[in-house]
């Protein structure tokens, strides 16, 4: 018994380790992260309703809606992304890809009770 509880807060502590380091993160490597983000939800589909990939992030930040709205205004409109709409009085922002044009997706910011919940939709054909 000793030994199975054991084991299962050691691998529960491998995943939460290994949850910080990849982060389970379905995004590219070169979308924005916004810093300081803790732990949230994801998903990932292949194919799903349409041809390609979906990619759902959802992360929790201690900052403002103002600021990480701005964070993503500024990051998504340098490098390789861009940012096609912003509408920061429901809190969202569009943008697709530069190199990867039909890469396109949103990000949507909305204040929760004691934290700002970030959620990222990320759409690849």
């Amino acid at each position: 018994m000793v030994v199975v509880i054991a084991a299962a807060a050691i691998g529960g502590a491998a995943l939460y380790h290994h949850y910080q380091q990849t982060g389970f993160n379905c995004l590219p490597s070169d979308f924005p992260a916004y810093p300081g983000t803790g732990p949230g939800a994801y998903s990932y589909a292949l194919n799903g309703v349409t041809p390609g990939s979906s990619c759902n992030m959802v992360f929790r930040s201690n900052d403002s809606t103002t600021t990480v709205l701005d964070f993503y205004e500024s990051r998504l409109g340098a490098g390789g992304w861009q940012v096609t709409s912003s509408n920061r009085d429901v809190g969202q922002i569009a943008f697709t890809n530069v190199n990867r044009a039909k890469t396109n997706g949103t990000v949507q910011v909305v204040a929760k009770d004691g934290f700002t919940e970030i959620t990222i939709q990320l759409y690849s054909p």
